[in-house]
């Protein structure tokens, strides 16, 4: 009988580890845990290599975004950019403006805490994009 009682409180104790987990994963994206600014940060270009590299530093209040940032081209143009935007159920929307004038659309969701996933809209053409936050 003491097995038994100890088995089932084991069992007990795992599936409430459990639960609580799956929980704490689905809760990651959650203001609540990301102290309501989960956009805030900065953030780079990942897996573009040598042809575009974009850096930006962004700071959120409530679904209002705004930041600055550098930007770097293949063809040795590189500068700096000005960033306006929102976060709005689970996307986020950017207008990047880089210093010649040149204005691009981001548009992307959280895949985790730390990543961005989307596309970059340059007239009229659409490029997937991953941001990291450093």
């Amino acid at each position: 009988m003491r097995q038994t009682l100890k088995d089932v409180v084991v069992t007990g104790l795992v599936a409430i580890m459990a639960a609580s987990c799956a929980g704490r994963q689905d809760d990651t994206l959650t203001p609540s845990l990301t102290g309501g600014q989960p956009i805030s940060g900065t953030w780079a270009t990942t897996g573009i290599g040598p042809v575009y590299r974009e850096s930006m530093t962004l700071a959120q209040s409530g679904s209002h975004v705004t930041g600055t940032g550098q930007y770097a081209l293949e063809a040795g143009r590189q500068g700096p950019t000005t960033i306006k935007g929102d976060w709005s159920n689970g996307t986020l929307s950017l207008t990047i403006t880089r210093d010649y004038g040149l204005s691009e659309r981001f548009t992307g969701t959280l895949s985790d805490a730390t990543h961005l996933t989307g596309a970059l809209e340059i007239d009229g053409n659409k490029q997937e994009l991953e941001l990291a936050k450093r």
